[in-house]
This record gives structure tokens, C-alpha cells and sequence, in this order.
């Protein structure tokens, strides 16, 4: 112990154990200061524990100790505040907890836009509610794990022939196709698309075992397509091609 911790507060004691042992009662400016600055990790978190209020934002926005400003975001509920950390914390796993704390579409959009982490981005697409913010994602992401999450959560038809061409990844196309039922655009996949199992599945939607059969008729370039679809509507005769095309009922 030195001389000089005869004469200080013992919040300002030499010996961290003594710190941390007075922080109960401490007023929250000094609280603020020994979560931000106390050079014993052990006090910083310690104070952390005990901040209330706004000083939670303040420390969350500010000390450079990870594991301090998790403590005041898992704490905080101040939407401002968490709004900055979910935009402007280092880190991304504090970005997403911060996101975790909110319930604020603005917020959640944003990062889903315009995080440079795809972890982050995925996270916050899960969260989204509007439509056309993720269409926009949708379309726009250069990462697939995005795309998908978005895809996920498009419940919109409307917007799925837009999407499902645009996509590279004949995974995620897939997804647009288990939600899609207009039989024109059905058919422009199976005449057009790239990917062996998307024109598969894409046939086997237009002849679902469940409704009425339309005529299909085996040739040298694909099948002829005619009939009606369950909708009532006459489909024209199509030839679609079936390169590659492996039909789980046919054996072919």
C-alpha cells in the first residue's frame, strides 16, 4: 500500500482489490471514469455492472475495453445509443448485439444495407419486415448468405420474377421458386433457366401431381407443354428444355 492511499478515496486506491470492493454507493460520473479508464479490467467491469441510465450509452459508445462495452449494451435500452454502437462499434459481434437490443426497423435496414460485415448484414436481414428494402438487398448484395436470408423473408410473389433471373446462385433461386405459383413465369424458367434442378422443379410445379395434368409430350428439343394448369388457364404449347434434366417420376 502507498503512503498516498492514506489520504485518497479508496475508489482511487493502489491496490485493484480495494478499488472494486468500494464501487457500491459511488456516484455514476465516478463510475463512468473507472469503467473507461481503471487500468484493472476486473474494476472496469465491475463498475460497468453497476451503470445505469445514460451512462450506459456513454461507456458502450466509448471504452476501448470489449468486454466493458458488452456489459452496457446487454444492459442498455436507451435506442439512440444502441443505434450508434450498431453502426459504429468495432467489432462486429457487439454490432449485432446491439441490434439484438432494438426494436427499430430504421436501424435494422440500415446495417442490413450498409455493414461491411456479412455476419452483421445477414443478422439484421433477419429482422427486416419491409418488403422492398428486402428486394433491394435481395438484388444488390455481393454476399449469397445475405441474398438467401433475404430470399428467406420475401413473402412478396410480386417481386419474384423480377428476382429469381437477376440471382447467380441457382441455390437461392430455389427458394424464390418454392414460393412462386404464376405459371407464365414458371414456364420462362423452364425454357431459360441455367440450373438442371431449378427447371425440375420449376416442371414439376406446372404438373403438380395435385391438379389437373397438363400434356406433356417427350421430343428430341424438350417437352411440349399444353393443357390447363390448376388455375383454369390454358398454357400455350412450349417446347422446354430439359438438358441435363433429371424428372423424379419419369425415371429419366
Amino acid at each position: 500500500m502507498s503512503l498516498f492511499d492514506l489520504f485518497r478515496p479508496k475508489w482511487r486506491h493502489s491496490d485493484a482489490d480495494v478499488r472494486r470492493q468500494s464501487l457500491s454507493g459511488l456516484q455514476q460520473p465516478i463510475l463512468v471514469e473507472l469503467a473507461i479508464g481503471d487500468t484493472s479490467g476486473d474494476v472496469r467491469s465491475a463498475a460497468a455492472s453497476l451503470l445505469t441510465g445514460e451512462s450506459l450509452g456513454q461507456v458502450a459508445l466509448s471504452a476501448p475495453d470489449r468486454a466493458v462495452r458488452l456489459i452496457c449494451i446487454e444492459k442498455a435500452d436507451d435506442r439512440e445509443s444502441l443505434s450508434r454502437v450498431a453502426r459504429q462499434d468495432p467489432e462486429a459481434e457487439l454490432r449485432i448485439a446491439a441490434l439484438r437490443r432494438l426494436n427499430d426497423q430504421t436501424a435494422f435496414v440500415e446495417a442490413a444495407r450498409k455493414d461491411a460485415d456479412p455476419a452483421v448484414r445477414t443478422f439484421a436481414v433477419v429482422l427486416v419486415d419491409a418488403q422492398a428494402s428486402l428486394a433491394g438487398i435481395a438484388r444488390t448484395d455481393a454476399n449469397p448468405e445475405v441474398r438467401r436470408a433475404a430470399a428467406e423473408r420475401i413473402s412478396d410473389e410480386s417481386v419474384l420474377p423480377d428476382l429469381l433471373p437477376r440471382e447467380a446462385d441457382a441455390t437461392i433461386r430455389l427458394v424464390y421458386l418454392e414460393k412462386l405459383s404464376d405459371g407464365d413465369s414458371l414456364l420462362q424458367i423452364c425454357k431459360a433457366d441455367a440450373s438442371p434442378s431449378v427447371r425440375a422443379l420449376a416442371l414439376k410445379k406446372i404438373v403438380a401431381p395435385d391438379e389437373t395434368p397438363v400434356t406433356l409430350r417427350l421430343t428430341g428439343q424438350g417437352f411440349g407443354v399444353g393443357g390447363r394448369l390448376g388455375s383454369r388457364r390454358t398454357l400455350p404449347r412450349v417446347r422446354v428444355p430439359i438438358v441435363g434434366t433429371r424428372l423424379p417420376w419419369s425415371g429419366r
